[in-house]
Parts: C-alpha cells; sequence; structure tokens
C-alpha cells in the first residue's frame, strides 16, 4: 500500500440529529449563522429547519448580510444591494421538522474566501410568547465538530463548536452542513422490512484520477459484540465481490456497545485498481444471527444539498440490496468515509492533480 492515504469524502459528523433549538418571541430577537464562502458563487437561496411556532408570529425576514471585522457579528446590511432577502409572513405545522427555503428578492454574489451571514430577523407583526417560531439551528452532540460556521443568537457569538445545519445554496450547489433528520439502520440480516445489506454508492469522475484503490473505510456505528459482519465491494449493479473483509465487532471496542467510527481495512493482497468515471457500492451485511450494530444515516432534505457534503461530479450516497436489485437514495448521506490509495493522474496527464474533500494529493 501506498504512504498516502485519502479520506474521502468529507464525513458529515454527527450521533444523533436532534438539534439544538432557539425561539424567535420579540421583534429585538433574530437568528443567524456566520459562514465563509468556499467558491466564486451565486446564492439564490437560503434553508433553515423550522422545528416549531406558536399563534400567528408576525413578518420574518430571512436573508444574507455582511459580517463586521471587529465584532465577527452580522451588521445589519442585507447584501445584493439592499435586498438580498426574503419575507416570510405565514407558518404551518406540515412544515416543522423540514428545512424551509426562503428564495432570495436578488441573488447574492460572493468570492471565494468572503465572510457572510445567513440571518433571520424577525421585522414586524405580532412576536411575543403565543406568537412564535422555534427555529433548530445545530447538532447537539459531539462538542467540537465544527467551531466554523458558527452561530449567532440576537447578533450575539453563542459559545459552542458544533455543526450548524443553515444553507446557502446557488441554482445547483449548496454550502453549509446538510442534516434534516437521521435515520438509524441495523445490520442485521433478520429485521422485518429491513434490506439485507447497506452501504455506499460512489463514483470519482474521471477528471479527478484515472485509477485508485480502496483501502478500507471509517465508518460511524454503534457495535455490539460477540457479533459478524462483512464489507464487500462490488462494481456497478452486479453482485460478484471484488474484495471483502469479515469484522468480528469484539474486536472493535472495549464496551458492549461501541458507539463512535471505526477505521477498518481489506487486506492489502486484495486490493482491485477501480477506474474512475464508474460507479462501485461497498456493502455492509450482519453473518450472525446477531445485530452486529446499528449505522447513522444524514437525510439532508434533498440531492442539492447533498452536494455540500460531495461535489456534483461525485456519486457518494446511500444504497441498499433488496435481495434482487439495488434501491438507491441519493438524498441520504450514510457516515461512511473511503479510505483511499494508490492514485495515478487522469488521462491526458498536464499536471493535473487529485482533489479529495479539499485535499490536493501530487
Amino acid at each position: 500500500m501506498a504512504e498516502t492515504l485519502i479520506y474521502w469524502p468529507r464525513m458529515n459528523m454527527l450521533n444523533t440529529g436532534t438539534l439544538t433549538a432557539v425561539t424567535l418571541d420579540a421583534l429585538a430577537d433574530q437568528i443567524g449563522v456566520v459562514m465563509y464562502a468556499p467558491e466564486d458563487c451565486t446564492i439564490t437561496n437560503v434553508q433553515w429547519i423550522q422545528t416549531s411556532f406558536l399563534g400567528v408570529p408576525g413578518t420574518l425576514r430571512i436573508g444574507l448580510q455582511s459580517v463586521s471585522t471587529t465584532t465577527g457579528v452580522a451588521t445589519g446590511t442585507w447584501l445584493a444591494s439592499g435586498n438580498g432577502y426574503v419575507d416570510k409572513t405565514t407558518y404551518a405545522t406540515g412544515d416543522n421538522g423540514i428545512y424551509q427555503t426562503a428564495t432570495l428578492g436578488t441573488s447574492v454574489t460572493l468570492s471565494r474566501g468572503e465572510c457572510f451571514a445567513v440571518v433571520l430577523d424577525p421585522l414586524s407583526g405580532t412576536w411575543n410568547s403565543t406568537n412564535s417560531v422555534t427555529i433548530g439551528y445545530q447538532i447537539s452532540q459531539y462538542e467540537v465538530i465544527s467551531a466554523t460556521p458558527y452561530f449567532l443568537a440576537n447578533n450575539s457569538k453563542v459559545n459552542t463548536a458544533r455543526q450548524c445545519n443553515f444553507m446557502a445554496r446557488s441554482s445547483t450547489k449548496a454550502y453549509g452542513d446538510p442534516l434534516e433528520s437521521v435515520k438509524d439502520w441495523l445490520i442485521d440480516n433478520d429485521v422485518s422490512g429491513q434490506n439485507a445489506a447497506g452501504g455506499v454508492k460512489f463514483m470519482i469522475p474521471n477528471t479527478v484520477c484515472s485509477t485508485y484503490q480502496v483501502a478500507g473505510i471509517r465508518i460511524f456505528m454503534d457495535a455490539v459484540n460477540a457479533s459478524t459482519f462483512t464489507i464487500s465491494l462490488y462494481e456497478g449493479t452486479n453482485r460478484t465481490v471484488m474484495q471483502t473483509i469479515a469484522i468480528d465487532t469484539d474486536q472493535m471496542g472495549t464496551n458492549s456497545t461501541i458507539a463512535g467510527y471505526h477505521t477498518l481495512y481489506f487486506d492489502d493482497s486484495t486490493l482491485d485498481a477501480l477506474t474512475a468515471g464508474t460507479t462501485y457500492r461497498l456493502m455492509i451485511e450482519a453473518t450472525s444471527t446477531d445485530s452486529a450494530g446499528t449505522l447513522r444515516l444524514s437525510d439532508v432534505g434533498n440531492t442539492t444539498n447533498m452536494t455540500a457534503l460531495v461535489p456534483s461530479t461525485h456519486t457518494c450516497h446511500w444504497t441498499e440490496w433488496d435481495g434482487s436489485s439495488y434501491v438507491d437514495y441519493d438524498d441520504v448521506f450514510p457516515n461512511i468515509q473511503l479510505i483511499i490509495t494508490d492514485i495515478t493522474p487522469p488521462s491526458g496527464g498536464g499536471g493535473a492533480y487529485p482533489i479529495f474533500g479539499g485535499m490536493v494529493v501530487k
């Protein structure tokens, strides 16, 4: 195995989808998330999660503001010549717990590295303890997941380092850390209504590299001792095993149930040279009568939000084998990270280097 290992894609680190929430119940209230633009982009809409509301709240203005370089909070200046926002005036119980989309009155053009804030600001009407909106703003597990983006409450920094789930989106791509809900999937071959095998469907385009190998995975799961499962690699829609490894959960940790990230490797001598531009599936399946554990899957709300985690030219999403065919879920992100090695340059050369998850490898 080559010394350089690439971990791809960027992991959406979480254990639970429980969101910490804040309630807007006064005109003076305001919430926001400060982030940096990762590339030149034109933002057309933003997304957030309404967890609940009471009564008949007033008008909520939602959009993008500039950020002070001295205080690090939103300046109150709406971007795009002052109207990079939209006013929300109606609320529905059917919108609770899912991403809400606010299409800006005027699109906002950002440059790579530009700091901006997604802001929700009660503008007018009735806002009080019986007429309010509660917004879910961060994942409440694992304190040091993410320090930037950071959260603002009433235009003051919140002392936290957690993953904010607000989204800024162009017409084709999302920016932020999407999470609408968490799904549990049991590694168990005897669960009613559940497919026996699940895993990640992935494709790396041939503009990134020519060939590569998958040496193993990092996976978030609650492993249960005294059980076994396999990890197997397949090409396309077939069921011919390319490489596989059997895992005994007794070797995965010290407790009876070991929750967290596990790093697992294939036998180095069995690694296949995979072809960029070709679709593969890495599947997990229980081989004992007892459940081997529980996987955490992130429902990101829609396929556009998936581009915040995986470039649109790549494929990386949850897939299951139902016994006769594969079933794909392209708006669900598995907490599975590929360990990639032995990367060869793309055809044609020209000095191009493969890029994985923001890391450049020569």
